[in-house]
């Protein structure tokens, strides 16, 4: 009797795949718990900042003046926090020393490096409406984004240089050097702030007024050449 290859082939694989089959259902399944994550992570270089400009855009429409006492009242601990950083520990205690180089106590350090290269300037939210005739046209009215102390309400201020802005410069880099009294300098802020009013323009324009002091028309390079 003659059995043809092409029959044995055949049972050889029915064989082979009937033993595979059989291995696979005794191997124990165990629960999978796939995880993905979208996480990337970069490890990124943290530059020491040693100047920082403060520019404040102030509403200074009617019924404003409350709101502006209560940043009056905060201007103290903002610029103090700046050119005074507290000495922490790695608790999270909190000294604030007398003076930016004093020493910290034994166990703390600065939250940070005290900036000595400080520009302030206050601007107002009134500027004015060229699409309608007449209105917010007066100064105070219309501040046309310019500096506080550049404006008359605000010329009794001291600033540096007489250009509208407060440069704090306590080891005297300037030329001329700028304001290295820390209390002066918040006094003087506190100042501004109390210059801008509130008998601005009725239609506010918050976020023209920066966007004209610092980008269109050109900047007037007050804060920085």
């Amino acid at each position: 009797m003659v059995i043809s290859s092409r029959k044995l082939v055949g049972a050889s694989l029915l064989v082979t795949g009937g033993l595979l089959t059989a291995a696979c259902l005794d191997r124990p399944v165990s629960p999978l718990k796939p995880q993905t994550t979208n996480s990337v992570v970069f490890s990124l270089r943290q530059e020491t900042i040693d100047k920082i400009d403060l520019l404040f855009m102030i509403d200074n429409s009617s019924s404003m003046g409350d709101k502006q006492d209560m940043l009056k009242r905060a201007i103290p601990k903002l610029v103090g926090r700046l050119v005074n950083p507290a000495c922490v520990s790695d608790s999270g205690d909190r000294q604030t020393m007398a003076t930016p180089d004093a020493a910290c106590p034994d166990g703390y350090r600065r939250e940070f490096k005290p900036l000595e290269d400080i520009h302030v300037g206050v601007i107002t939210s009134s500027v004015e409406l060229g699409l309608v005739q007449g209105v917010c046209k007066d100064e105070g009215s219309n501040d046309n984004a310019k500096l506080i102390g550049k404006l008359p309400r605000g010329s009794h201020i001291a600033t540096y240089q007489n250009k509208g802005f407060l440069a704090w410069d306590p080891k005297g880099k300037l030329d001329p050097p700028g304001e290295a009294d820390a209390s002066r300098l918040i006094e003087n802020v506190q100042e501004m702030v109390t210059a801008v009013g509130e008998s601005g323009c009725g239609f506010e324009a918050s976020l023209e007024a920066w966007y004209r002091f610092l980008v269109d028309p050109e900047p007037a390079h007050a804060f920085r050449d």
